[in-house]
């Protein structure tokens, strides 16, 4: 008999209590927790025209955002959260960064005018070569630094979204990682040419990576960000931290939940890669 075959139904069950879950993690005393958690949050469009497993529509976006504002949250810049978190600093409690992935237009024309409004930094994890060609749902560099003098931080995300975890038909593994730290020097050069930002963050395309991929990471002084739930702590690991995917199901119940999780102290965990 397979073994397999009876955890099925268990775990397919399991799964409707994660956001019960997340709600006993935000109500157990700091004490028992890792002294310093943030909760980071990762967007794509926020549009009604656009794909529903990347998107929140506008509504829904300023849903989130007026609920982070009426209810005191402390919306931060991902560089001072990082920072505190590898410096083992204590951070205020109900602390929020807001993510985005890809620098989509609709982050300009929809999300930006609710995060002026309320004053609330965010970080854009920018592919270049959409930019570069001026792609019909992509923002300009006029427009980022536009946000940018309105305190948004500009972040490394491949040059052209790439899957940074395949190697090309005959590629070495030498040849492969040699190929993603140049793409990643590239994308922050063209970055810090254009903008002036140059933060060494960068964001896992399809958050996918290996363990190869970020030890290079490492060693290149950057902090890597994934797309699996969970709020980061000092126990994370910072070449892959995770955000709470803001889209399709993901995006549409249980926010206040999501945004009030705290942070484990949790120093391995497995699968090891995506591959």
């Amino acid at each position: 008999m397979s073994f397999s075959f009876l955890f099925k139904p268990v775990v397919g069950k399991l799964r409707q209590f994660i956001p019960y879950i997340f709600a006993i993690l935000s109500i157990i005393p700091v004490s028992s927790q890792a002294a310093s958690s943030a909760v980071i949050l990762q967007y794509h469009h926020v549009s009604d025209e656009t794909p529903r497993i990347t998107s929140v529509t506008p509504e829904t976006f300023k849903k989130h955002i007026n609920y982070l504002a009426e209810n005191n949250f402390n919306v931060m810049p991902l560089v001072d959260v990082i920072e505190a978190l590898r410096n083992k600093k204590v951070l205020p409690e109900r602390t929020v960064t807001i993510t985005f992935d890809d620098a989509y237009l609709s982050i300009y024309t929809n999300a930006f005018p609710i995060l002026r409004e309320h004053g609330f930094p965010f970080t854009i994890f920018v592919t270049p070569t959409p930019v570069d060609k001026n792609y019909q749902q992509f923002l300009s560099w006029e427009q980022l630094r536009e946000m940018t003098a309105a305190g948004a931080t500009l972040a490394n995300h491949t040059m052209s979204h790439v899957h940074s975890v395949e190697r090309l038909p005959g590629e070495t593994k030498a040849q492969w990682l040699s190929r993603f730290r140049l793409d990643l020097e590239l994308t922050e050069a063209r970055i810090q040419e254009k903008t002036g930002h140059s933060v060494k963050m960068f964001a896992w395309t399809f958050g996918e990576t290996t363990p190869e991929l970020r030890a290079t990471l490492d060693e290149m002084g950057y902090v890597g960000f994934g797309q699996q739930s969970g709020a980061a702590g000092e126990y994370s690991d910072f070449t892959r931290l995770p955000r709470f995917p803001m889209a399709g199901i993901y995006g549409v119940n249980d926010f206040a939940i999501k945004v009030k999780s705290k942070a484990l102290p949790v120093t391995s965990q497995s699968p090891d890669s995506e591959l």
